[in-house]
């Protein structure tokens, strides 16, 4: 897989309006809801990954083999940025290295040190009768 050295202006255009329309319909929901708006530097970092997920899904709406026109591409990428919010790009790189573990060659990851430690499967016990 090569890198593509053209840039497409309107792919680019999509992608951004993809992100923008990501983080304005979580502002929208955000100001219509009935709970108090989040501290500044908190909003600012919820619309920001909301838009970064919002411009990952237009990005890979664009190498689905299906043609799409621009009004569903942007539903789906505001639906799915709004949806996940925040918690877009926990869940976006472990989709991303997901699929870099199933690359053929690729080693697993050594276990983190949260993960609890495995535990030896029991012997059975045979009885000598």
């Amino acid at each position: 897989m090569a890198l593509d050295p053209t840039l497409d202006p309107y792919a680019l255009a999509v992608v951004a309006a993809s992100g923008l329309t990501a983080a304005g319909m979580h502002a929208v929901a955000l100001a219509s809801g009935t709970a108090p708006w989040p501290p500044r530097r908190q909003l600012i970092a919820a619309l920001i990954s909301t838009a970064v997920v919002g411009a990952a899904v237009g990005e890979a709406a664009r190498h689905v083999p299906v043609s799409l026109d621009l009004v569903p591409v942007l539903l789906v990428a505001a639906i799915t940025g709004h949806t996940l919010g925040p918690r877009g790009l926990p869940w976006l790189w472990a989709v991303i290295l997901a699929a870099v573990q199933r690359l053929p060659g690729v080693p697993p990851l050594p276990p983190t040190p949260t993960d609890p430690p495995a535990t030896p499967a029991p012997k059975e016990v045979q009885n000598s009768e």
